[in-house]
């Protein structure tokens, strides 16, 4: 990824967001959030299309040949494309329509299915976090370096949808799933194991390439890198860590 796009996607995605907070109650509880439902029951509100209008007319200017698949789009926009952006343009949309701050913008670019770029925006917590599969990654401009623990230690990786997890593994629903990403690129955790279920490609593609630049690893249970083909994940867990404990948590699942 060129620097100097680096740079532009972060006013794009920053935009986005403060576009936002302009539906957001929790700002001000006379916003009008324009909400509906969905097909499936979700709530959906004039801030997601809003967010994702912005997202993709920005992304656009900077990658004319691109596609795009978002959650409030129709779809792939093309399937000629070599890279490919995924969008939530608001994840957590129960939380926003409740004026909370939990939720966030998700953005990645996958080139030959494989994310490779991604970034993870909290518009309210002021967190912005980026990363490169090839390169670094930062949140909020300051380096991601995963830790160098070999073994796992009791309360050392995360997981979700998991009922008969290792008893070392936790288990904490009270946060954003992004802070357990955050806190495996700081070091602050070792592993984190997600069991594909309600899960959309726009949900994870974006922490793996932040994963990866902080010097982690990011898998299917297979061990092979996640794949991208705009549609329902085809794999069944994700998951993560900083590399020297992968394969004792794969040989777990």
């Amino acid at each position: 990824m060129e620097p100097e796009h680096i740079s532009a996607i972060k006013q794009v995605v920053v935009s986005a967001g403060e576009k936002l907070l302009e539906y957001w109650p929790g700002g001000d509880p006379a916003h009008q959030l324009g909400d509906q439902r969905k097909a499936d029951g979700s709530i959906v509100t004039a801030g997601d299309f809003a967010s994702n209008d912005i997202l993709i007319e920005g992304l656009s200017k900077l990658y004319p040949e691109d596609a795009f698949y978002s959650e409030e789009g129709e779809g792939l926009t093309s399937s000629e494309a070599q890279s490919v952006w995924v969008i939530d343009p608001l994840d957590g949309t129960k939380y926003f329509a409740k004026g909370t701050d939990g939720f966030c913008i998700l953005v990645a670019r996958a080139t030959e299915h494989i994310a490779e770029y991604g970034v993870c925006s909290f518009p309210v917590q002021g967190l912005y976090a980026e990363g490169s599969k090839d390169g670094g990654s930062t949140l909020n401009d300051e380096k991601l370096a995963v830790s160098s623990s070999t073994r796992i230690e009791d309360s050392s990786v995360f997981v979700k949808n998991i009922s008969d997890a290792h008893p070392s593994f936790y288990c904490d629903t009270a946060l954003h799933p992004a802070f357990h990403f955050f806190k495996l690129c700081k070091g602050e955790i070792d592993g984190l194991v997600i069991k594909i279920q309600k899960h959309q490609e726009w949900d994870l593609a974006p922490y793996i390439p932040i994963l990866l630049g902080a010097g982690g690893e990011a898998t299917d249970e297979k061990g092979n890198l996640p794949e991208f083909h705009f549609g329902k994940p085809r794999f069944k867990y994700l998951v993560g860590s900083n590399g020297h404990i992968h394969e004792e948590l794969l040989s777990a699942l």
